[in-house]
């Protein structure tokens, strides 16, 4: 399998890492799911926007498509934002904006084709991922799960190769999770979509993850799987493992 994402050594440009201990090496192949963790929400989130190149790392190497980021130029630049999806925690859906709208926007903005032909796509995507919402209204109208299905139709409108998401299973109850979880699968299996998710919900990990990426300011680890990830001899990752509120969560689907 070609590699999406090849990452030699590279550390966030964010203060606090430690350059040495926290370098990472990571690949990424098509029809994958990679998940980050870490005993806080900050770290795989660094890592996650570096990997996604909305910030470049300090030091190291990172290509993205074959290609190295710090040799890119506008042209290349302007490629790859059509190729990757991110779905931000912190870039809300726009909320004077239809949910159908903010769908279309990224299509509309590159003018890939003509806007009824955006809506009907939008449409399709939509109901690949199962949202039974009325896109038609704002999305304070919304429910959390139906602006999370929102915001993904809207990252996959350009019809990515990457998609890269920020915890998504955030504020979403048990069923809605496991909801969300099948719909991430799916992607991955149909689409064959390279997933790279900062989440904090460790049953998904356990389940579908192919690829779990531990880190934190001074550590970053790559783990082929669950199986290897808990059976890991790091001291940090075992108290990770440990920790009361991680306790529970390795049993399947209990939230």
């Amino acid at each position: 399998m070609n590699n999406l994402i090849r990452a030699d050594n590279v550390v966030p440009n964010e203060p606090g890492y430690q350059t040495s201990s926290a370098a990472l090496n990571f690949n990424a192949a098509p029809a994958t799911i990679t998940c980050l963790v870490g005993p806080s929400l900050s770290p795989p989130k660094d890592y996650l926007k570096m990997m996604a190149a909305i910030r470049l790392p300090s030091r190291g190497r990172l290509e993205i498509l074959g290609t190295p980021v710090d040799k890119m130029d506008r042209k290349t630049w302007k490629h790859l934002r059509t190729h990757t999806g991110y779905v931000a925690g912190s870039t809300p859906l726009l909320s004077v904006q239809s949910g159908l709208i903010n769908v279309m926007l990224p299509a509309l903005y590159h003018r890939i084709a003509s806007p009824a032909k955006v809506e009907q796509r939008a449409g399709e995507i939509l109901s690949q991922l199962g949202c039974s919402a009325d896109v038609n209204v704002l999305p304070s109208f919304m429910t959390v799960l139906e602006r999370c299905l929102v915001s993904l139709a809207r990252a996959l409108i350009l019809e990515p190769r990457l998609l890269f998401i920020e915890y998504p299973f955030q504020d979403l109850g048990t069923e809605d999770r496991k909801f969300l979880a099948s719909v991430l699968a799916d992607l991955k299996q149909n689409n064959h979509l390279c997933i790279i998710m900062a989440v904090n919900n460790l049953p998904f990990v356990q389940d579908y993850a192919d690829q779990i990426v531990y880190v934190s300011e001074n550590k970053a680890n790559c783990y082929a799987g669950w199986q290897e990830f808990i059976e890991s001899s790091d001291s940090e990752v075992r108290s990770y493992l440990e920790d009361e509120d991680s306790a529970q969560i390795p049993h399947r689907h209990d939230g």
